[in-house]
């Protein structure tokens, strides 16, 4: 216990001295801009609430903020300074570092003032400066005519479903997908709903005073950034949002959208018709392989660490029988929130899928739940795959068999057990394919309807492929794993562009080290990186990420 205890105390001393050496080298960056000769280009970029309490969005926001000035264009910022209550966004329910949330919130707003410290106090603008007591009244009034319960389906003028964004950000901070199952939901749904009212007229006021060309935020699938991009659209501001995504150094940005909406329409016409050449598709391979040990993932989830220590024995599965290999999502995550397409909900698709494999005993049935649901970096999850099938079934088929996040067996160990695969929306379908399975799709995924999955619209279309699929099979998938294998390359060495920046994960070896990787804002200066260009210059631009011409080059 004391060798346990004494590594913990190495990996804190080790992370916080880390993020002195960045938080030196960020000031460095800061004195270095100092002595630059800038040529104002008219530009003025509104940086939205950062996700600043997350190290690696702290040292991106401040170096793309150090490279915009660098090209001239004048930058704003904008962030919440504690005008939300019991919950929001950024803090709440398990993901939360503090004992209570005034704590959290004063931990926000610390970093979001340490981020912007550098900028002119005339470029701050903080949302309590922009909400008056008329907008309060407004808001306690709009509050007051909704029913208990109809929270959720609460709708404002312009139609923007923010009863539903205050849902997804209340079990996303549960980590459940049935709200009911959060003691005290209807209180903090309408909190959360209150709160993204409130700062609705904060935005719009922040906008209307600073008259930005261009707006960088978060991600914007939850309440608060997902305000911004469409209050940005709706005054015709060319709105660009970001995340790390899930590759180990990457970035995602899209214009106008949620980049973790993985949007990629825009370019795949053109991009598919593009043939790999058989250097892409030895590292489209390669990288396939490297999947099955959890490699260029922030989070492993993938191989056999030595968290999932439950036995699981391969002589249950039946060799004999054609088999569906069911790969499902982590239900409160954003990847599965709102994507239904058949059903009501992942556990749904799943329940009945179950009863279809019941009925027919001749075909079998391998569901593997996500192991994130049970990953030790980050909140166990409350609501399961186990727990949703326990409250409908006292015993599963003989034909249905499930494994636990815990087990300690991989889904690539799986695959040649499948004759098909089943996803909702997780990128395993895309792998799967890739490998030449056969995938059916049962949620809105950002691969769906890509040309290289079976996407049904009715539950009674899936059945019948499911059926067709498991009874006869395709003898040749090689024009579909081809397609597979480019939509995989554009996803993860495209999309998620790994510009040099910074680089992070989360695996145990790593300890959740966060690394600044360029010396001197020299780096960022034109003609110096060119995946950093492409997304500064599209900015500046007020151009798509994404056009049929025009995409970032693999990183």
């Amino acid at each position: 216990m004391k060798k346990i205890t004494n590594r913990i105390k190495e990996v804190i001393r080790d992370v916080q001295s880390n993020k002195m050496g960045n938080s030196k080298t960020l000031n460095a960056f800061h004195k270095q801009l100092r002595k630059e000769k800038i040529v104002p280009n008219g530009e003025k970029i509104l940086f939205s609430h950062s996700f600043s309490i997350y190290e690696p969005s702290f040292i991106h926001d401040k170096i793309m903020s150090i490279a915009l000035k660098m090209r001239g264009c004048e930058v704003f910022s904008a962030f919440c300074d504690g005008v939300q209550s019991i919950e929001c966004n950024v803090y709440g329910g398990v993901w939360k570092d503090h004992t209570d949330f005034d704590s959290s919130c004063a931990h926000c707003q610390k970093c979001s003032s340490k981020l912007w410290s550098e900028l002119d106090k005339k470029n701050i603008y903080k949302y309590s400066t922009y909400i008056t007591d008329e907008d309060n009244r407004e808001v306690e009034n709009i509050m007051g005519k909704i029913t208990e319960g109809g929270w959720v389906d609460y709708k404002d003028s312009s139609g923007w479903e923010i009863g539903l964004w205050a849902k997804d950000i209340l079990v996303n901070n549960y980590v459940v997908a049935d709200k009911s199952l959060i003691y005290g939901h209807e209180e903090l749904g309408r909190s959360h709903l209150k709160n993204l009212l409130v700062i609705k007229f904060a935005i719009k006021k922040i906008i209307s005073k600073v008259k930005p060309t261009r707006i960088i935020s978060n991600d914007s699938f939850y309440g608060m950034w997902k305000l911004w991009e469409l209050i940005a659209k709706e005054n015709g501001i060319p709105f660009y949002s970001h995340w790390s995504g899930t590759r180990v150094g990457g970035w995602s940005y899209a214009y106008n959208d949620a980049s973790m909406s993985l949007n990629f329409k825009p370019s795949w016409e053109s991009y598919s018709k593009q043939e790999l050449t058989p250097d892409e598709e030895s590292r489209v391979n390669q990288w396939l392989k490297d999947r099955e040990g959890g490699r260029d993932m922030i989070i492993d989830t993938a191989s056999l660490s030595d968290y999932k220590d439950e036995y699981f024995d391969f002589s249950l599965i039946d060799k004999t029988k054609p088999t569906a290999l069911l790969s499902s999502n982590v239900v409160w995550d954003l990847a599965a929130l709102n994507k239904e397409v058949f059903t009501s909900s992942m556990g749904e698709w799943i329940i009945q899928t179950i009863r279809w494999f019941r009925d027919n005993p001749d075909y079998q049935l391998i569901i593997k739940s996500h192991p994130a649901e049970h990953y030790p970096e980050i909140p166990q999850t409350i609501e399961t795959v186990q727990s949703m099938l326990e409250k409908v079934f006292t015993l599963l088929p003989d034909n249905v068999i499930f494994i636990s996040p815990k087990a300690a067996v991989s889904v690539y160990q799986l695959l040649p057990f499948a004759s098909i695969g089943l996803v909702f929306t997780t990128s395993v379908g895309i792998e799967m394919a890739a490998r030449g399975k056969s995938v059916i799709v049962a949620g809105k995924s950002h691969y769906r309807s890509y040309g290289f999955t079976c996407d049904p619209e009715t539950l009674e279309e899936y059945f019948y492929n499911l059926e067709r699929e498991l009874r006869v099979g395709i003898s040749d998938n090689s024009d579909v794993e081809k397609l597979a294998k480019k939509f995989l390359k554009f996803n993860f060495f495209h999309y998620y562009t790994r510009h040099g920046l910074v680089s992070f994960d989360h695996s145990k070896d790593n300890n959740g080290r966060v690394n600044i990787l360029i010396d001197s804002i020299e780096d960022l200066k034109p003609g110096h990186n060119e995946h950093l260009d492409y997304i500064l210059d599209s900015i500046v631009k007020g151009a798509p990420i994404l056009r049929s011409d025009r995409w970032i080059k693999e990183s």
